[in-house]
């Protein structure tokens, strides 16, 4: 049997977190959920994650050092769900690693397209650093 392949949620709202949760089980993702820091490094050493969808501001430690983090061991797809919007905040997410963006309030198209359509190629790989591992393959497997 195949090893599920799961998206990790970190955002220290609730609503967020479910609201988010119940979106990608729809299109039949597989969701775990952290949050804070803490809680999304200990659930990232148990289970091997195809993506992690990832808040800045959060209590204990924040998303940028969760994303930093992440980055020493992984080269899991990272996308930044955040109410921080300045060009700075962008860029010091993406320079810890982060391969996208989105600010809060965003819609649930904007998410799907960020994370990718099934048709095409999400926005981190249009980068060029995934292509060739094929991480995206894993995510569209477990679409409807």
């Amino acid at each position: 049997m195949p090893q599920e392949k799961y998206i990790l949620v970190v955002d220290d709202e609730p609503n967020i977190r479910e609201f988010v949760r119940r979106f990608l089980e729809k299109r039949a993702f597989k969701v775990k959920l952290a949050s804070n820091g803490w809680e999304a490094l200990a659930e990232f050493e148990q289970t091997t994650f195809v993506l992690v969808i990832l808040d800045i501001m959060m209590p204990q430690m924040n998303g940028l050092e969760v994303c930093r983090r992440i980055r020493q061991t992984s080269i899991v797809p990272i996308i930044i769900l955040t109410a921080l919007g300045e060009e700075a905040d962008k860029i010091a997410a993406l320079n810890q690693g982060a391969d996208d963006y989105l600010t809060k309030p965003f819609g649930v198209g904007e998410l799907l397209a960020t994370i990718g359509t099934g048709t095409g190629c999400p926005a981190a790989c249009q980068l060029g650093r995934y292509a060739s591992l094929g991480w995206f393959a894993a995510i569209w497997e477990y679409r409807d």
